[in-house]
């Protein structure tokens, strides 16, 4: 994306050209050789997001090639925006800039311009298929520069606010952890397997098993009633419709000629940075498969959608995906692989009542989540009269 707006609202501050007052270090891109299995971390987006597969390396590069405890970074394609790198010292990929501050922008200040920035391009590029920032571009960014101390100022305001929010999306994650225990205190570790159930395939649990259609999606440039996911829509085994991308109803039918998606399928993410996420479908959407993705339909005589669902999200079928993937810096999975995943088989009225309580917690999750949604709309109107100078103190 080329093309991206410049900060239009009113402002008390003069604007300024982002790339005067900070600078943007690229990373470095690997060839497969160089990535090993020890030496200094290679620092990937997905390891910026949370992903825990590493690559490593023994090259020896310039100093500013690597990225220390503290630093700015941004990963400016596909998943973007800004980070404050909390990890060891390590080699930062081709997708990600390390940002240094000028003496006259804070760096606190600069990542909450880097994320508004980030939010603007997002909303400019709904519809787009593939999002990137160029240098270039984010170097032209005119944005609000206030005097030093009151950048601080600001900051420490967004600070404040984002912990409150931090502390809204923690209860989510209780949440998901609780229904992990659940699963492990009724049907023991699937991998040890301590209660002693018939272990069979993932497909024999199965109805039907999908897989996506073979080809690219046609997206709507505006939203429709069709939505079609990506491994992007899939987060903490939920869908996220954030960023979800639509198609026309025409596409939507052709993308589900295979198998319509109905309450209680289970939609899976078979290749990519996300491969191994997992979410049920409900009756609120009209969803069809993008790609990477693959779909299964309980079998009820045997199966609950809750229960595929968590033995989809488990550790035991992540370390099987893993196994199968191995060390591939693009990580895929074969469909026939899927099918063969060993599963565990308890009694249908115990994965009943596990589905109860699943649901049960749903109806808590959801609540918060909308809390969390209603934060997030705050905060960045918090953050527009940050910078249009409306939380100034008064003469």
């Amino acid at each position: 994306m080329s093309q991206i707006p410049k900060f239009d609202a009113p402002t008390i501050w003069p604007l300024v050209r982002l790339g005067d007052h900070l600078t943007l270090i690229n990373g470095r891109a690997y060839a497969r050789e160089e990535l090993l299995d020890t030496g200094t971390p290679v620092l990937r987006i997905q390891n910026l997001n949370g992903g825990d597969r590493w690559y490593y390396s023994d090259l020896s590069l310039p100093d500013n090639k690597y990225c220390e405890k503290g630093d700015l970074l941004y990963a400016w394609s596909a998943t973007f925006g800004p980070y404050l790198w909390d990890g060891p010292r390590a080699i930062f990929h081709y997708h990600i800039w390390k940002i240094i501050p000028g003496e006259t922008i804070d760096a606190r200040y600069a990542f909450w311009m880097l994320d508004w920035i980030t939010a603007s391009v997002k909303s400019a590029a709904h519809g787009v298929t593939m999002v990137h920032i160029t240098k270039g571009s984010m170097e032209d960014w005119r944005i609000p520069l206030p005097p030093l101390g009151e950048q601080k100022r600001i900051a420490r305001i967004l600070d404040v606010a984002a912990a409150v929010q931090t502390q809204r999306r923690a209860t989510l994650t209780q949440l998901d952890a609780l229904l992990q225990s659940t699963f492990l205190h009724m049907f023991g570790d699937p991998v040890t397997n301590p209660k002693g159930w018939k272990i069979t395939e993932l497909a024999e649990l199965c109805a039907e098993v999908v897989d996506c259609p073979h080809s690219t999606p046609v997206y709507e440039l505006n939203e429709t009633t069709y939505a079609c996911v990506r491994s992007s829509d899939i987060q903490n085994g939920y869908f996220d419709w954030s960023s979800t991308k639509y198609v026309s109803y025409e596409e939507y039918e052709k993308r589900i000629t295979r198998l319509k998606p109905i309450s209680g399928d289970v939609v899976y993410c078979r290749e990519g940075a996300r491969f191994g996420n997992a979410a049920r479908v409900d009756e609120a959407k009209q969803i069809c498969l993008g790609q990477r993705m693959m779909m299964f339909r309980p079998k009820g005589s045997i199966s609950t959608s809750e229960f595929i669902w968590a033995v989809l999200e488990s550790s035991a079928i992540k370390r099987q995906a893993s196994l199968l993937v191995g060390g591939s810096a693009s990580p895929h999975l074969n469909v026939k692989d899927i099918k063969s995943f060993q599963v565990i088989v308890p009694p249908l009225s115990l994965q009943e009542r596990f589905s109860k309580i699943v649901k049960n917690v749903d109806s808590q999750r959801n609540i918060y989540a909308r809390v969390v949604q209603t934060f997030d709309v705050m905060f960045s109107s918090l953050q527009q009269r940050a910078f249009r100078g409306e939380l100034s103190p008064s003469p």
